[in-house]
């Protein structure tokens, strides 16, 4: 396999984009688009909001899986630096039940 030119890259790319922007159903791009509306009227603890944020990713990871280079459980960002919030932090922390440091 040749490596790709900068251009190649990027025309690639704006192909998988189109193709995956073809296949959400419009279910999803409502919901996605919904989403801000969503959770600001959601009159529940921040950890509430979050777990709909985080719903909503794992909708467009299952439609956009097969366009990514990752996949679940891939486990790269184990080995790069990915910041988070302390809020992040602790959510995980309690459902994985282990003290974040």
């Amino acid at each position: 396999m040749t490596a790709r030119t900068p251009e190649e890259t990027r025309l690639f790319a704006d192909k998988q984009l189109d193709a995956f922007f073809e296949s959400v159903t419009p279910e999803l791009k409502n919901h996605v688009t919904s989403l801000p509306k969503r959770i600001t009227q959601i009159s529940a603890r921040p950890v509430i909001r979050l777990k709909e944020v985080l719903n909503t990713a794992d909708q467009i990871f299952d439609q956009a899986g097969k366009f990514a280079a990752c996949a679940r459980g891939c486990g790269h960002c184990c080995h790069v630096s990915v910041p988070i919030t302390q809020f992040e932090a602790r959510y995980m922390g309690e459902n994985l039940g282990i003290t974040p440091v």
